[in-house]
């Protein structure tokens, strides 16, 4: 099957995107593999590294320009060639086959796009000190990316917060006084609450008198799209003004798209978002 696999999808690179095949995909070259853990059974096994990037970006259905698809499968080869070497989530894998522990991945039909964005970048990740860096994407970042350190304590000098180029609109949630209150433990609770940010603007907690949520599930309560928002009361209904959809960490696929769309190259797109990297080959 793995070698039905491999040959369906060059193939398809050779028929669909390139006059012959990058030197990645040639049989006189082998393949860089990563060890895949099968969560059904416990057993690990191998699949190349070209094969899981293409798998991802299909799974997740990503359809971007050109430009923004090369960085995309750049990321996440940088990505899932840091977890095979460091191991940070499995002891004797890079990732495993759970979508709800690491990306979820396919290996039956591939997007034209998504094979040429491989194709043409094969063998392609980003270090920084000599070492491969984890790249993690994200849909939208609003107006400004999270810092690794913010969202899970560790700090990497390459993984920081940046200022979006081009932040798109934000979305207008309402919600009545009263319920907002109420996520408070207490219907009859008066006040407003206070909202404690972390750098990147974003809400980690929510105090009101001595009751305290954290930010996340006051976000999940009212349906907000992200932690980075603003409130405002009139008494009677809060206004959240939010940016972005989910954490904002690491490159955001919405603000590379635009990048793109100003001119920005692939290249260029990964140097703003994961600052002081290299791009180096691995094959």
């Amino acid at each position: 099957m793995k070698r039905f696999l491999l040959y369906f999808f060059a193939i398809s690179v050779c028929t669909l995107v390139l006059p012959r095949l990058p030197r990645a995909f040639s049989e006189e070259e082998p393949e860089d593999m990563i060890h895949v853990l099968q969560s059904a059974d416990g057993t690990v096994y191998e699949l190349s590294v070209e094969d899981y990037v293409l798998g991802v970006m299909q799974s997740a259905g990503f359809d971007y320009g050109d430009e923004t698809m090369k960085a995309i499968a750049v990321a996440l080869r940088s990505s899932v060639k840091y977890c095979e070497t460091f191991h940070p989530v499995h002891q004797n894998a890079a990732v495993c086959d759970d979508p709800d522990c690491c990306a979820a991945f396919c290996t039956d039909v591939f997007s034209e796009k998504a094979i040429r964005a491989v194709a043409e970048t094969a063998g392609k990740i980003l270090l920084y000190g000599g070492s491969p860096a984890a790249c993690p994407t994200c849909e939208d970042a609003g107006t400004r990316t999270e810092s690794c350190e913010a969202l899970y304590g560790v700090p990497l000098p390459y993984l920081v917060s940046v200022a979006e180029l081009y932040p798109g609109a934000p979305e207008v949630i309402t919600a009545a006084g009263s319920s907002v209150l109420a996520l408070f433990g207490d219907p009859g609770a008066q006040g407003e609450p206070t909202f404690a940010c972390d750098r990147s603007g974003r809400v980690r907690e929510v105090w009101l008198g001595e009751q305290t949520i954290d930010g996340q599930a006051f976000a999940s309560a009212i349906g907000l799209p992200s932690l980075l928002f603003t409130a405002e009361s009139d008494g009677e209904t809060f206004t959240f003004t939010c940016y972005g959809v989910g954490d904002g960490v690491g490159l955001s696929r919405k603000g590379a798209a635009a990048m793109e769309d100003n001119g920005f190259s692939w290249r260029e797109i990964l140097a703003f978002y994961f600052r002081g990297t290299e791009i180096a080959s691995f094959l």
